[in-house]
């Protein structure tokens, strides 16, 4: 058997799962981030069966996607933020977490587990793409497994808030002004394959407070976020998905492409919105 068919196996034999939102988040290198309370435990056993399956053939999964999250912006090339700016994400971010959970029946349901082939890493260029369908729910003990998230990577994403939250640690203002991680690193040809989930606008459901958006994907990037000083934007966000990538195992993303409207919780755009205004 096959490297690609042992893999479509093991996803078409792995439930359906639940991603639920947790909070905002400004992660190392100034990326923000829309972080999930983990995943389900059924992606949480498919990315384990998949490395240890193929542990030989695949590079070690990246810790960036051991914490479940979609990316949503990332600083432009050679933008750093001040201690202010800081600040005022943090408040902006802790303000969002209470209206998170407020919407806390909301949640991204997962049918598909997508392979790519990409040519940036924001995923707003693709080479090839196949989705491999997930198990549906069929019982009561299903549903449950699909909306409870493992325990290990709830941890994981416990610990990486732990920096952030009630306030960002000494020194982290550092981290997000390493080097790294700016727009071109999202943005500028680079080939790859991973596995992804995206969530597509419809899959979400029981959302107490929503808006309906069109978006073109003819653009590349849209001009967003964190004005500085000097009038031009900080951020720059990712207008075909809010995305997530790994080497080697299952990560969160968000497709916000769409030709027609579509249902995405408005917490969303209005977090973008304030941003944008900051």
């Amino acid at each position: 058997m096959s490297t690609s068919q042992q893999l479509q196996q093991l996803v078409q034999q792995c439930s359906a799962g639940s991603f639920q939102p947790k909070s905002f988040f400004v992660a190392w290198q100034g990326v923000l981030c829309l972080v999930y309370e983990g995943f389900p435990i059924s992606l949480a056993s498919l990315k384990e069966q998949i490395n240890t399956t193929f542990s030989d053939s695949l590079k070690s999964e990246n810790y960036g996607s051991k914490w479940s999250k979609s990316t949503l912006s990332a600083l432009h090339d050679k933008k750093i933020l001040t201690q202010q700016q800081l600040e005022q994400l943090h408040q902006l971010c802790k303000r969002y977490e209470t209206r998170i959970r407020e919407d806390s029946l909301c949640k991204f349901h997962v049918q598909h587990v997508t392979y790519v082939q990409f040519q940036c890493r924001s995923l707003e260029r693709l080479i090839f793409r196949a989705d491999i369908p997930l198990k549906l729910v069929k019982s009561s003990e299903d549903e449950r497994e699909e909306n409870s998230v493992d325990s290990k990577s709830k941890e994981i994403v416990e610990k990486v808030l732990t920096e952030f939250d009630p306030n960002p640690a000494i020194g982290y203002l550092d981290k997000i002004n390493k080097e790294g991680g700016r727009k071109s690193h999202y943005v500028n040809n680079h080939v790859e394959s991973t596995l992804i989930c995206f969530l597509d606008p419809s899959s979400c459901t029981n959302v107490l407070s929503s808006s309906s958006f069109s978006s073109s994907s003819s653009s590349s990037s849209s001009s967003s976020s964190y004005s500085s000083s000097s009038s031009s934007s900080s951020f720059s966000s990712f207008s075909s998905s809010f995305s997530s990538s790994s080497k080697s195992s299952t990560s969160s993303s968000s497709s916000s492409s769409s030709s027609s409207s579509s249902i995405f919780p408005s917490f969303l755009f209005d977090f973008q919105k304030e941003v944008d205004l900051l």
